[in-house]
């Protein structure tokens, strides 16, 4: 259910099935897993919804000059 989870959440950030094929195995790695690429993918994840929240108010914005 975990795995599942953690797809849902990497879908709409954009990434890829071979990035969340590669984050999934580093999960499963657990204390074993690479540090810096775990880190790495998590300022991949914020980077990309940071420009979801700008896409999400422009877009409120319009539909609010709209409305």
């Amino acid at each position: 259910m975990e795995r599942l989870r953690v797809i849902m959440q990497m879908k709409p950030l954009g990434f890829s099935l071979e990035e969340m094929r590669e984050l999934l195995g580093l999960l499963d790695a657990g204390p074993d897993a690479d540090p810096g690429r775990l880190a790495a993918f998590g300022e991949q994840a914020a980077a990309r919804a940071s420009v979801l929240r700008r896409q999400l108010r422009t877009a409120e914005e319009f539909a609010a000059r709209l409305g």
